[in-house]
């Protein structure tokens, strides 16, 4: 793996960038590092949150009953990994009591009951809370830290601006506008602060301007032949201090490749 081979380089993984021309590529690498190695998340949308969607999911119990999807996305959110097939052999809804602790025999992996419980007094919790509230921040606040403990959050932050451009002030009318976020790719992003040791994910477009010791450009092939996508490309080579690794897809054609000759070493160094 190259983040790997890098960090036996010297180089911490907060000092290691993984660039791509596109997020779908960025994800692909994420799905193969976050299991052993913290990684930023490429796709900075608001709409692509785990917060947004919690959120999302408890207003939708609250306003309309319980239902499968909404739960199970909230519960998958906690750490509570449930069979694959789960909702097609019978609703969720059937395989927990109110309890949250029955039928244990749903559950796959080392999940316990005491966790499923836990879980799912966390969204009773929410809701709770949520029915509660005597305004919006309270609401959101209160499901975020119903769910995850989260007092403070960009998502949070970006939730309430939104409340306050569109004088919403009901839970009803922000799942709307919540639906209606997702069902049109609302483009809004949010910033995270990375975490020191944390690799950077980004596109070459949201690179410019930053600098890193070691970058990884992802999938060269994925840039077309033309002037723009040169200067797209350059900027993604700058962002290197010290070190560029350029890798390509073997089946793929590069067509950016000869612009390449003698530019960089067969080590990688810029």
């Amino acid at each position: 793996m190259l983040v790997e081979q890098l960090h036996h380089m010297g180089y911490g993984y907060g000092d290691i960038a993984i660039l791509a021309r596109y997020n779908k590529t960025l994800q692909r690498a994420k799905d193969i590092l976050s299991p052993k190695i913290r990684c930023t998340n490429p796709k900075d949308y608001v709409i692509n949150d785990a917060l947004f969607l919690a959120v999302a999911d408890v207003l939708e119990l609250f306003f309309y009953g319980m239902a499968d999807m909404p739960l199970y996305r909230l519960l998958k959110a906690q750490g509570i990994e449930l069979k694959k097939n789960l909702l097609i052999d019978r609703p969720l809804i059937e395989c927990l009591c109110n309890t949250g602790i029955n039928p244990v025999d749903t559950l796959m992996g080392q999940v316990t009951a005491d966790a499923l419980a836990k879980a799912m007094s966390n969204i009773r919790t929410a809701i709770e809370r949520a029915k509660k509230a005597k305004n919006m921040p309270e609401l959101l606040r209160g499901i975020a830290t119903g769910i995850f403990n989260l007092e403070n959050h960009p998502v949070l932050s970006s939730l309430e601006c939104l409340c306050d451009e569109r004088a919403i002030s009901s839970g009803q009318e922000l799942l709307k506008l919540m639906q209606d976020m997702v069902l049109f790719s609302d483009q809004t992003r949010v910033k995270y602060e990375p975490h020191p040791e944390e690799v950077r994910l980004l596109t070459a477009h949201d690179s410019k301007g930053m600098e890193f010791p070691a970058v990884v450009l992802l999938s060269l092939d994925e840039f077309d032949d033309t002037e723009e996508e040169r200067r797209l490309l350059y900027v993604a080579f700058t962002r290197a201090k010290e070190t560029l690794v350029i890798t390509k897809d073997r089946h793929s054609i590069a067509k950016l490749l000869p612009d390449l000759d003698g530019m960089v070493n067969q080590g990688g160094n810029r």
